[in-house]
């Protein structure tokens, strides 16, 4: 499988640098088939969209112009897999295997991401049902603690369906992106049940969408992730 790393950004946190390095000494010790795609921009619509097509995300292509994640001087070829990497989250590179493992030996998981907590908050980066109609319109979150119990409680199943992550650790199959339309990752004025009007982030649209083209996204119990803020959240 010839997965392609996505990095956003322009600096990097200490730990997670040393992080990218252990991982891509991992890789390279390994018979691993990879390449790496770096970019930043103010927009992260324009940084996301252009790393699916490796070059300027600012304009719209033409139907056909360009597949998602062509293989760099093979443009008859694609990446099987993207993994997104945000630059402030501190991992191993057994993490990053335990992901990919993940999405080799479960057909029906198109996505996989670990877990990691938000600033400032006991939440992880993981919702388990967005907000809905059927649900009261309340979203359930999962927290970190939680996660670590049940990491510890499982021991036949290392996989949990979710609605929504972050893309700060997640592995994507390609065809994801190929059932898509361009943008794969936008903004758009969204509206509440009590009327409130909401702008979604790019990563709650993409996964919106994809969820809407049946594909499914699931979150690995055992990948606890680092979270490099003014600490690490952990």
């Amino acid at each position: 499988m010839k997965i392609c790393f996505c990095l956003p950004g322009s600096s990097f946190t200490k730990l997670n640098f040393h992080s990218w390095l252990k991982l891509q000494r991992f890789l390279d010790k390994g018979d691993w088939d990879y390449g790496v795609r770096i970019r930043y921009q103010a927009d992260m619509y324009h940084v996301r969209n252009g790393l699916v097509l490796n070059g300027d995300a600012s304009y719209l292509p033409h139907e056909g112009a360009e597949k998602p994640f062509v293989v760099e001087n093979d443009s008859e070829k694609q990446y099987d897999l993207s993994f997104w990497v945000d630059s402030d989250v501190v991992y191993e590179p057994e993490d990053f295997e335990r992901i990919y493992r993940s999405v080799l030996g479960h057909p029906e998981a198109d996505m996989v991401t670990g877990f990691y907590m938000m600033n400032s908050e006991e939440r992880s980066s993981v919702v388990g049902d967005f907000a809905t109609e059927a649900s009261d319109w309340k979203t359930q979150f999962h927290f970190q603690d939680k996660i670590k119990e049940l990491a510890e409680e499982q021991k036949e199943y290392d996989l949990i369906p979710a609605d929504f992550s972050g893309f700060g650790f997640v592995m994507i199959k390609t065809k994801v992106f190929d059932a898509m339309t361009y943008p794969w990752f936008e903004s758009k004025l969204a509206k509440r049940a009590n009327g409130e009007r909401t702008f979604p982030t790019s990563d709650v649209y993409f996964f919106k969408k994809a969820k809407a083209l049946g594909f499914k996204l699931f979150a690995n119990i055992k990948t606890i992730l680092g979270h490099e803020k003014s600490v690490v959240l952990k």
